[in-house]
């Protein structure tokens, strides 16, 4: 009887055994659990969806302003510019006529008077010459008249120049020939036409760069307004999708 006892022990203890090293068997979805996992897997593929959709238009509408920024503050710089350039090209002329009317007027009457604002005018309109070789860019169409707008600054004011030193000197005969020669008329006409494009260039740059500021701010309008369409409608596409699956 000890001998059958032991072996119903080792059998059970084999059997115990033998049922902890079984692996487990796989659990197998029925047909109803399935279809009831279905929609909870499509909500949220459409709620990634609509997430990910409405991201990407924020980044869009964020990407594209801070361009626009970028971009219409260039503009701004460059139509300060531009105005800049036309200020310095109206009193290179200025100054250049008030010089110029200055030599007249002595020339005529050889009153001192008339010379008091010939050297400050002298003087401003080679510094107007001066902002403007700096402030006109390499590709500027009228950068290759600069040398020659130069040259015919130095010949004016060089003419204007000897035509009173005749004058101060007694020599009215002489001073009177030189001006007779309108060599003098004939630079003031070339330096004209060349500060007179400067300023329809400078003008026509500003404009351009006003057009384009207004034609990116009312993109930004645009794209600001199509970018919170689209993510108004992705928040209402999620909602829908949550309350038809909730």
């Amino acid at each position: 009887m000890r001998a059958a006892a032991c072996a119903v022990g080792y059998g059970l203890n084999f059997a115990a055994s033998s049922t902890k090293l079984r692996a487990p068997r796989p659990k197998y979805l029925s047909v109803p659990e399935r279809w009831l996992m279905f929609p909870r897997s499509r909500l949220a593929i459409g709620v990634g969806a609509g997430l990910t959709i409405g991201f990407l238009a924020l980044l869009a509408i964020v990407g594209t302003t801070i361009w626009l920024v970028e971009r219409g503050n260039s503009l701004s710089e460059q139509a300060a510019l531009q105005r800049t350039i036309r200020i310095a090209a109206v009193e290179l002329r200025d100054h250049l006529r008030t010089a110029e009317s200055s030599q007249r007027g002595f020339l005529l009457t050889g009153n001192q008077i008339y010379l008091a604002p010939y050297d400050t005018s002298k003087t401003r309109a080679m510094q107007e010459l001066d902002d403007l070789s700096r402030m006109i860019s390499p590709d500027a169409p009228n950068r290759a008249m600069l040398p020659r707008l130069s040259e015919a600054l130095a010949e004016k004011i060089a003419e204007m120049d000897n035509s009173i030193a005749l004058k101060t000197a007694g020599r009215d005969a002489d001073a009177m020939a030189l001006l007779a020669r309108n060599r003098g008329k004939t630079l003031m006409d070339e330096i004209n036409v060349f500060l007179y494009g400067a300023i329809l260039i400078a003008d026509e740059n500003s404009t351009l760069s006003s057009t384009e500021q207004q034609r990116n701010a009312s993109l930004l309008r645009w794209i600001s307004a199509g970018g919170a369409v689209v993510i108004i409608l992705v928040v209402f596409a999620v909602v829908l999708t949550i309350y038809r699956n909730g």
